[in-house]
């Protein structure tokens, strides 16, 4: 009996690693890899701020979430997203990320001044 319980929690553990490596798998397989080059599609300037963090905490069994005094600085970024279309060509702005690869990419305040929708981009080199 102690043999077939032990044989029992083996097939049971092994249908857990299983189903999660077979999940990591499938998450890593699904993954694109990111464009590099592309048509810009869209050009977003996020101005520096603070903002407060929702926070979770666990209190005996309870958990409980709210926002409290505890914030965070967000620095000034400019973001570009390129795109590679079918046919070179931009659809709908609604339709892009359907029918298109797309990047968000964080660039220098000069790169995105000088950059313009509908221009191509290439960032294979940029850090």
């Amino acid at each position: 009996m102690k043999e077939l319980i032990n044989n029992y929690q083996d097939k049971g553990l092994w249908r857990k690693a299983t189903a999660t490596v077979g999940m990591l798998l499938a998450l890593t397989g699904c993954e694109q890899s990111k464009i590099t080059d592309g048509t810009v599609f869209k050009k977003e300037h996020i101005e520096a701020h603070t903002e407060k963090a929702p926070v979770w905490m666990m209190v005996g069994k309870v958990m409980t979430h709210g926002v409290f005094n505890v914030t965070e600085d967000v620095p000034e970024k400019w973001t570009v997203q390129i795109a590679q279309c079918p046919k070179d060509e931009l659809p709908p702005q609604d339709k892009i990320e359907k029918r298109c690869k797309t990047n968000l990419v964080d660039v220098p305040q000069e790169l995105y001044n000088s950059l313009h929708i509908g221009q191509h981009a290439d960032f294979q080199h940029h850090k």
